[in-house]
């Protein structure tokens, strides 16, 4: 079991608000490099938390990255993006 599962508990009992991910997790699920991660936090696109040297992730977070990045098609036909809302 990856230490990560241990600290999520179950994995399949939890919502996405408490899934915990690191930095694997984050870049086998976007298919990024380590360096797009690296930029998303220093824009804080992407909130983290940080242990010694080890930095984590919510999975709520990463959605909410996600859909705040949504590009939405405008009647002239461009597109642009939807505002951002922070819960």
């Amino acid at each position: 079991m990856k230490k990560i599962d241990k600290l999520n508990g179950s994995a399949g009992d939890t919502n996405p608000s408490q899934v915990w991910l690191d930095k694997q997790d984050i870049l086998q699920r976007m298919h990024v490099s380590s360096s797009t991660l690296q930029k998303w936090r220093k824009k804080k696109l992407l909130p983290y938390s940080r242990l010694g040297r080890k930095i984590y992730y919510l999975e709520s977070d990463l959605l909410m990255m996600l859909e705040n990045a949504r590009v939405e098609e405008e009647k002239s036909g461009k597109k642009r993006p939807r505002a951002f809302k922070r819960k």
